[in-house]
């Protein structure tokens, strides 16, 4: 079973936000299943489970992350 989520993608979004994607294998989870928090003040965020892909909101200056990192999972989930 997968331990972590990596970022997939990061994109400048509105004047002062970032959006990025996130990825996981195998397991049916949720985004916030991931310590999203540890990058940055999470400003909203989503999922689609079925795929093993989610994304996350952050204001641009409180986001450190970067293309390719791991995102561990918490200790207590929401999915699988």
């Amino acid at each position: 079973m997968e331990r972590e989520a990596t970022i997939t993608y990061t994109r400048p979004l509105a004047k002062d936000s970032a959006l990025i994607g996130i990825a996981w294998d195998e397991v049916a989870r949720h985004s916030d299943d991931f310590d999203l928090e540890s990058l940055g003040e999470v400003l909203a965020c989503g999922t689609e489970s079925r795929r093993q892909r989610g994304w996350a909101v952050y204001n641009d200056n409180d986001f450190h992350g970067e293309l390719g990192d791991s995102i561990k999972l918490k200790e207590t989930v929401i999915g699988g």
